[in-house]
């Protein structure tokens, strides 16, 4: 599944300049980094004594891999394609839109013709700044469904996460988020063996990950997910996504967890989803 943002930013449009008095230029970073925040993600405590699922893990978190961008894509794609598909939401009234200047407000705290209850909201703004487009999200939306056979039992999207488009001439993307995401009954109701059912029960994402202009990717933050994974912290400052192999980059990364591991991607080379863990020299790869 690759990246739903274009047609999130087409479902959710745009406004105007947001507050900017938040943000800052904060070390190595290019885009102006935003005040989403404490942390939602605690300290890394994950048993990476098998390395073996840290391909789905890292599914879950990297560029390149099964998303785009992974850190703005899945809660999008859970507000986008699961919260306001036809069978949960009513167009128009449930939630409901308001514009307020340059705010753009999906309100709920209702309950759709076809049985599901929604509460909190979703805001969008967006603005520009130094030749960079930003677009944020603030959300506590929960939706559960109340019928005999719902899409899925309930679901979550809590926090903020920021896109950040530059010019190309340095800065390409940049994402920034702190944001947790939790789905039930999603793919068990749809007879599903998708191991995402666990993982995404308590995804959870706190960092920064940038595209410069020479197609690296910078990671830095921490992940959690359901499905007794826990959380880990990835950094690369090489990860490098290809249109030769666009779901095998390439580049390292070191993840964090109760035990240190260093992967090492290898992209266009072989093109075969996988990568080798440095301290034994064994490969994860994609299932």
């Amino acid at each position: 599944m690759r990246s739903s943002l274009l047609l999130a930013l087409a479902l959710f449009g745009c406004s105007g300049k947001a507050d900017d008095s938040a943000a800052s230029a904060d070390g190595p970073w290019l885009m102006a980094v935003q005040d989403l925040g404490q942390p939602v993600v605690g300290s890394p405590d994950a048993d990476l004594s098998d390395p073996s699922p840290l391909w789905f893990v890292s599914e879950q978190f990297l560029p390149g891999l099964e998303w785009d961008d992974p850190t703005v894509d899945i809660p999008l794609f859970v507000i986008e394609s699961i919260a306001m598909d036809t069978g949960v939401a009513d167009s128009g009234s449930c939630p409901y839109e308001q514009i307020d200047g340059s705010t753009t407000t999906w309100r709920s705290d209702c309950r759709s013709t076809q049985g599901y209850n929604w509460t909190g909201r979703v805001v969008r703004e967006r603005w520009e700044s130094g030749g960079v487009t930003y677009t944020r999200w603030d959300s506590d939306l929960t939706v559960e469904g109340d019928v005999d056979d719902p899409e899925f039992d309930r679901l979550s999207v809590q926090g903020a996460w920021v896109y950040a488009s530059g010019d190309d001439t340095t800065l390409v993307t940049g994402i920034q988020g702190n944001v947790e995401v939790a789905l039930a009954g999603y793919w068990s109701r749809a007879q599903s063996g998708d191991e995402r059912e666990a993982a995404w029960s308590d995804w959870a994402w706190s960092g920064m990950d940038e595209l410069h202009d020479n197609g690296q990717h910078h990671v830095e933050g921490t992940g959690r997910l359901g499905g007794g994974v826990g959380t880990l912290a990835y950094t690369s400052s090489n990860l490098t996504v290809t249109t030769a192999c666009d779901t095998s980059p390439t580049g390292e990364v070191s993840v964090s967890g109760a035990q240190s591991v260093d992967l090492s991607f290898h992209g266009e080379t072989d093109c075969r989803q996988c990568a080798t863990v440095s301290s034994t020299a064994t490969e994860v790869c994609a299932r």
